[in-house]
């Protein structure tokens, strides 16, 4: 009886390892994924096979700004990632308020992408005004793209051309020299959202356009950080332990109480097939 039990418990094991097996190799690999940045899943970088020892660490969304809130929302929430094959997910809530983030990897040729989508909830009695989502993808693990001196760095200023992000015009706060807001066509009035306007590094310049990019030391890649849709503002920390790039899309001008909103965009990065 024990070597027929023994036999049926080893055929058992054979076709649960088989079963894993197939099931693994019909997840789609792919040259991008994401990796903990520790053991709790709080934070979480994107890696490329293409780019080893480069960990591009994010944060969507590090905290949502509103006029309605001094200190911010969801302000450094210590939630975890649910990561699963080519998705992370993410729920968190506070009072009345909730959001959801979901996260896929896709890939095509030269090019690797991470689409993010951000669901918000109001279930308050309040109309929240100029929501927005600060996204942070910061550079600071990945050499190869740090740029504090903002020269490899791109956006398009308000006529539209694109310019380094070195020469756009900066306010200079007190003991806050190395990080900046960039008010966007068509985005929020910045110095009415308190949490924003309490740093006093808002920068004169406005830009133009849904994204801020820059190109890798070596000049044979480009990161983006998009936002599908109306971008609030951008922001960018050159300080030697950040090296982050925010384009924030606006969540909503106005959201009435018992609303919800979903904003989407992309962290991609590209090959320069030209040099």
């Amino acid at each position: 009886m024990k070597m027929i039990f023994f036999k049926k418990l080893s055929l058992w094991f054979l076709i649960l390892i088989v079963g894993a097996s197939k099931s693994t190799f019909a997840q789609e690999k792919l040259g991008i994924s994401f990796l903990p940045a520790d053991e709790s899943n709080v934070s979480i970088f994107i890696v490329l096979n293409d780019l080893p020892e480069q960990y591009f660490l994010f944060t969507v969304p590090e905290i949502i700004t509103s006029r309605n809130f001094k200190q911010g929302m969801f302000n450094a929430d210590m939630k975890a990632w649910t990561i699963k094959n080519n998705q992370a997910t993410r729920k968190v809530k506070k009072g009345p308020y909730k959001y959801q983030v979901m996260m896929t990897l896709q890939e095509e040729k030269d090019k690797f992408w991470v689409n993010w989508q951000i669901k918000f909830e109001n279930n308050s009695k309040d109309t929240l005004v100029d929501i927005a989502a600060f996204n942070c993808l910061t550079m600071h693990h990945a050499p190869l793209f740090k740029d504090t001196t903002m020269i490899r760095t791109w956006v398009r200023n308000n006529f539209g051309e694109v310019v380094s992000l070195k020469d756009i015009a900066k306010a200079q706060g007190e003991g806050r020299r190395t990080m900046q807001f960039y008010p966007a066509a068509g985005g929020i009035d910045l110095s009415k959202s308190p949490w924003l306007r309490d740093w006093r590094v808002i920068s004169p310049a406005q830009l133009t356009g849904n994204t801020m990019w820059l190109n890798s030391l070596d000049g044979k890649w480009k990161v983006e950080t998009i936002v599908d849709g109306q971008t609030a503002y951008f922001f960018n920390n050159w300080e030697g332990d950040h090296g982050c790039i925010h384009a924030s899309p606006l969540i909503a001008k106005e959201l009435k109480p018992m609303q919800t909103a979903v904003v989407k965009g992309r962290f991609v990065f590209s090959k320069m097939i030209n040099n």
